[in-house]
């Protein structure tokens, strides 16, 4: 059991569209991770009126807030998805993102300032280890964005990618979820400890 409170792994939410504390997701993540291993944080966008600057001021905030701790692990959801994407090329962050809404020009063009949103953003690759620091997690029943097509136009080939057949855009497996950022902490951990030991 990890005692120093810094010891702890941030794990930031980024909500998706016309959601937040209240997010299915981020409660699992608050009541399924162990808080003596984790802290948990969120950073809630209204996206119908916030600009890319103010999105990722916010991110940076928080991100801040945890520079003693372990790597953060950032995740997102839908158009969360979307921005945690976008800004981990800047600031070098894992990422777990869950049923991502990468073309929102598309999917939400009446209901966000689309001048905000460029191009799909390509997933990253850590620079030491050379394997994907992102982890994605689909479930393609979502009803929403059409995730196969994501596939299929391959947003995710950069991507440690996770798929369920079935499903839907909130999330029906929230086990799922846990698992993905229980993946990416132990992948972190294990970089952590090569390099301590060094």
């Amino acid at each position: 059991m990890k005692i120093d409170e810094t010891d702890r792994r941030p794990v930031i939410f980024i909500n998706g569209f016309g959601s937040g504390k209240d997010s299915t997701k981020y409660t699992i993540l608050k009541n399924q991770l162990d808080p003596n291993l984790f802290v948990i944080d969120i950073i809630e966008i209204d996206y119908s009126t916030a600009t890319k600057n103010e999105i990722e001021s916010n991110l940076k905030t928080a991100l801040d807030k945890y520079s003693c701790y372990p790597e953060a692990i950032v995740v997102g959801h839908s158009l969360g998805g979307y921005w945690t994407r976008v800004f981990a090329k800047k600031y070098f962050y894992s990422s777990v993102i869950i049923n991502p809404s990468l073309k929102p020009w598309e999917t939400l063009s009446d209901r966000v300032p689309i001048g905000e949103y460029d191009t799909v953003p390509d997933a990253t690759i850590d620079r030491t280890s050379h394997s994907p620091n992102e982890r994605v997690y689909l479930e393609l029943g979502d009803e929403v964005v059409d995730q196969q097509a994501q596939i299929n136009e391959g947003f995710f080939i950069r991507s440690c990618l996770t798929t369920i057949p079935n499903g839907h855009h909130r999330i029906e497996f929230d086990d799922n979820v846990i698992r993905e950022v229980l993946e990416m902490d132990a992948r972190l951990s294990a970089l952590e400890s090569f390099i301590f030991t060094e």
